[in-house]
């Protein structure tokens, strides 16, 4: 089981969080969507910020811990599920 703490958070802007495990607590490295409104739109920009990290974790080689090709998808689930609620929204 995993928890998933938001670490910023401003409207229409921005949201970070990063993951922890129960038996374990976050390595430290944050994931985020930069909102950017334009022309009745949004360009969302996904990041993930490896900086504060451990020098633990970053001895033993694993990061990114997810790839960017799955980072990117989370791009899609994000679109699907605004949609969905402008879609519920507007009934």
């Amino acid at each position: 089981m995993t928890a998933v703490t938001i670490t910023k958070f401003q409207v229409d802007r921005e949201i970070a969080w990063t993951v922890a495990g129960v038996a374990r607590p976050s390595m430290g490295h944050v994931y985020g969507y930069l909102l950017e409104p334009t022309d009745g739109t949004t360009v969302v920009t996904s990041y993930y910020d490896w900086s504060g990290v451990s020098h633990e974790w970053k001895e033993a080689d694993i990061f990114p811990v997810i790839s960017e090709a799955t980072l990117r998808a989370t791009l899609g689930v994000l679109e699907r599920n605004v949609i969905r609620c402008d879609d519920v929204a507007e009934g």
